[in-house]
């Protein structure tokens, strides 16, 4: 085989892809047979095999050779190592990583391995149907557990359902016990720029549990879910247990403002166990510490995200201001659907405290989230929230885009030779500042200065260097964060006597936002944000400025609600006594758009990207 008709040029293909859930032995096996057809599609034995360790996953039994087109296999005898890889916005992943050996065009990639549950709980199976290349052959089984009995009407009966979205023709079936699903030639997945979570729009079955006394509608199960979720938190927070954790904190003569504020330090005095996971494990299991109730965590000085969540909630309650849970999706990961029956899909617990008679948002499990807002990835996001009442599906606010700026300030100076020195600071408040600011949780900080360095130099024009001279503010929710970073290098073309600049710093080197024609999926931005470059430039003596652009300013509006403009852009220059200062200034109001509002985004962002690619023409005397 040298190539797949239905993916012409395609680099490799699965041949084989199979995922076997053994609910019986706890563990998810894996197998894959991948043929490499290009030159490009030697990468493909650089395997990197992600897993959550944080609940309790290892990945074990790897067995793999490279198979060569004369039947020659050669096995891997090396050892696999962990590492941990920041994929976005702090977002760090554990993968288990290993290289296939003496891979060329033709050969064929055989690989297997178990993902073993540690603690040995019942997770329904999750089936994502469509990998990053075309597939000619894929598998799913699920073997439910033989010691259990799918007996309905029984006290203990227990069964399963799924929700699914599959190409017509596939469908779930029934095999001597299994549950099985076969499909051949499955596209790969296409790859947009901004695109939803994956888990959302890929081919795919999810199953949940259920039981005889559980609604089977949408509506009552998630009824009958608030209900229980409004009681158990009730019960977790046990607020007598805390009326002494808060008179140690506020006072009875505390304006709502006050205590909020204070009860929220208290919060982020404590050690978050979501970022320092393994050490909180080994103390744990030394001190046998048991978490029952808010108390406990209090006690312990130590909790995971959501449990030092609850526990800002009952403190709340117990200096007698009223206050809620929230449970929601991590929409980074997914979005909620509605007919998904599970709670699995409901990962953080937000507050709701009414402060001086409003609702006010708080995530004090997200480390370093500033006071009063949430991490982008909980914003506009569904999940069950607590009321006066009880508990139901409700949505969280999106965040205003001033609640997340960058603002990039550089002061640079440039010689007759083209060679560039000078400074750059950056200052980030929301999503930008906590992004970083849990990364350093979870790396030490020379890997963040190195990631923070990158991700500078990668907007910046070819020849630029950049230093990072340190952060401020790195453990501070409470202020701004502020990058400090040397300059160095050359800049501009030089054509003659002629020496053109690119008037866009920090984006001269960015790929084109210019995007295809069309478009298959959502548009699915992050987060709300605005950004504000600020660039001057010192130029040698004898060297002036011949041609500058004239000012610009683009507007897009709301495709829904055209009477809102919900992106902005405005870029100034103007020539000095001693240079040139540009200002470029960047607003999105809105990060979720619909498909059907994607010429309108493109046409915005391509104007954009042409005023962007201006120059400067720079004349030198000599």
């Amino acid at each position: 085989m040298t190539s797949v008709p239905q993916v012409p040029g395609a680099a490799a293909v699965y041949l084989d892809y199979e995922q076997t859930n053994d609910e019986d032995l706890h563990l998810v096996s894996y197998y894959v047979r991948i043929k490499i057809l290009t030159v490009a599609g030697v990468k493909y034995g650089d395997v990197e095999l992600p897993y959550d360790k944080g609940d309790h996953y290892s990945i074990k039994n790897i067995e793999a050779r490279t198979i060569h087109s004369d039947g020659t296999a050669v096995p891997f005898t090396g050892k696999p190592y962990d590492k941990q890889i920041l994929r976005a916005h702090s977002l760090r992943v554990n993968v288990k990583v290993f290289t296939m050996p003496d891979v060329t065009v033709g050969s064929i990639l055989e690989y297997r391995y178990v993902l073993r549950e540690d603690q040995y709980r019942f997770v329904a199976p999750k089936w994502y149907a469509q990998q990053g290349l075309f597939v000619l052959r894929e598998q799913f089984v699920f073997q439910p557990d033989k010691q259990l009995e799918y007996m309905v009407g029984g006290a203990n009966s227990r069964s399963f359902e799924w929700t699914s979205v599959l190409p017509k023709g596939a469908s779930v079936e029934k095999v001597k016990g299994q549950w099985v699903l076969t499909m051949t030639n499955v596209p790969p997945i296409a790859k947009e720029k901004w695109m939803p979570p994956r888990q959302n729009i890929e081919y795919k079955v999810l199953f949940y549990y259920t039981n005889p006394s559980f609604p089977s509608t949408a509506d009552a199960y998630w009824q009958r879910i608030g209900a229980w979720y409004t009681s158990w938190v009730d019960s977790f927070l046990d607020e007598g247990k805390l009326r002494k954790v808060v008179f140690s904190l506020v006072s009875p003569g505390d304006s709502d403002a006050v205590k909020v504020a204070r009860l929220y330090d208290a919060m982020m005095g404590l050690e978050n166990t979501d970022f320092t996971r393994e050490e909180s494990g080994r103390e744990e299991k030394a001190t046998h510490t048991l978490v029952n109730s808010a108390a406990d965590v209090w006690n312990a000085k130590q909790g995971n995200g959501n449990q030092i969540a609850l526990l800002f909630i009952g403190l709340a309650r117990a200096a007698g201001l009223k206050a809620y849970a929230m449970w929601v999706s991590d929409r980074s990961q997914e979005v909620f659907e509605k007919n998904y029956l599970s709670t699995d899909q409901l990962d953080d617990v937000i507050a709701i405290v009414v402060v001086d008679g409003k609702e006010k948002y708080f995530d004090p499990g997200a480390r370093f989230c500033e006071p009063g807002k949430l991490a982008w990835f909980n914003t506009a996001s569904m999940g069950l929230r607590q009321g006066p009442t009880g508990a139901a599906l409700a949505s969280t606010p999106g965040a205003d885009f001033r609640e997340a700026e960058t603002l990039r300030h550089a002061q640079l100076q440039l010689d007759a030779e083209g060679k560039l020195t000078g400074t750059i600071r950056v200052v980030m408040t929301g999503a930008p500042a906590l992004g970083w600011r849990q990364s350093a949780l979870q790396a030490d900080e020379p890997q963040v200065a190195k990631e923070f360095e990158d991700e500078i130099k990668g907007g910046l024009p070819k020849g630029v260097e950049v230093n990072l001279s340190g952060f401020e503010g790195l453990s501070d929710w409470k202020t701004p964060l502020v990058a400090n970073l040397t300059v160095s290098g050359t800049l501009g073309t030089h054509t003659g006597k002629l020496l053109l600049l690119p008037t866009s710093f920090f984006e001269a080197g960015t790929a084109s936002t210019l995007l295809p024609e069309e478009r298959q999926y959502a548009i699915y931005m992050d987060y709300a944000h605005a950004e504000q470059d600020n660039v001057s430039l010192t130029l040698p003596p004898g060297m002036k400025v011949e041609g500058i652009p004239q000012d610009a300013a683009i507007a897009m509006k709301d495709p829904i609600a055209p009477v809102n403009t919900i992106g902005l852009y405005r870029a100034t220059y103007k020539v000095s006594a001693s240079g040139i200062d540009v200002q470029r200034v960047m607003a999105i109001a809105s990060p979720i758009f619909p498909a059907s509002a994607y010429l309108q985004i493109r046409d915005f962002y391509g104007k954009v990207n042409a005023q962007d690619a201006e120059k400067v023409v720079l004349r030198s005397k000599t």
